[in-house]
């Protein structure tokens, strides 16, 4: 019955298909920027390559409650309050997978690089050809967290979400808090109905990809 109501009077299917939406997008650019970041900090030759590498380490420490009213003056801006592109574009770098990714890339011999630049590859062919399927378990790894973090995201598109257009499930669940009459009732059982249903993807993620979490942390935790 809690399930038959939270699917019958809210809009869990718009939900969910706005979180699969930002998620995606959010996955897509922080792996392709992390890849990239990771192979410059590990196997890139230029001035300042550790000091730029320590400052994205620091970038860790510094929570979004910091830095998120310049960044929502930016988004209200650019005009992206109540949209994808706001929801997506702030997530976009990661300093956690890039740091994964480095760690992994350094375990990769140069001689595996320079045999397919011999072979005629560019840069790019290297990095996604040769280098990203040799670490393949943390690259596993660093996406399934990047899902996850994208998928339960509730601070940052608490700010800029004010309707159902682009309001994740996270978001939706805190919704389903409120009565008809727009106060808080103890609907405690639509609550749990709700949940249950959001965390569905992030089991099924976990029990397929659970061997390549487990040996991307050890392999990166022995760096």
């Amino acid at each position: 019955e809690p399930y038959r109501q939270v699917l019958s009077n809210y809009p869990v299917g718009t939900y969910l298909l706005n979180t699969l939406v930002v998620t995606s997008g959010i996955v897509f650019i922080q792996m392709t920027v992390g890849i990239l970041a990771g192979y410059a900090f590990s196997k890139g030759r230029f001035f300042g390559r550790n000091a730029m590498f320590i400052l994205v380490l620091g970038a860790m420490m510094v929570p979004i409650q910091v830095t998120f009213i310049p960044i929502y003056v930016m988004i209200s801006k650019a005009g992206w309050l109540n949209t994808f592109a706001g929801l997506i574009i702030p997530e976009a770098v990661s300093a956690y997978s890039i740091f994964l990714l480095r760690q992994s890339f350094l375990g990769v011999d140069d001689s595996y690089l320079e045999a397919g630049r011999v072979d005629g590859m560019n840069t790019f062919q290297v990095i996604f050809g040769v280098l990203t399927p040799m670490c393949r378990p943390v690259v596993v790894t660093t996406t399934i967290l990047a899902f996850i973090n994208g998928w339960n995201a509730y601070f940052w598109p608490k700010m800029i979400v004010t309707t159902d257009k682009a309001r994740t499930i996270a978001l939706g669940i805190a919704d389903i808090r409120n009565s008809f009459l727009s106060m808080e009732a103890l609907n405690m059982n639509q609550i749990m109905a709700a949940s249950c249903i959001a965390v569905i993807p992030i089991l099924i993620l976990f029990l397929v990809f659970q061997k390549h979490i487990l040996v991307g942390f050890t392999k990166s935790a022995m760096k």
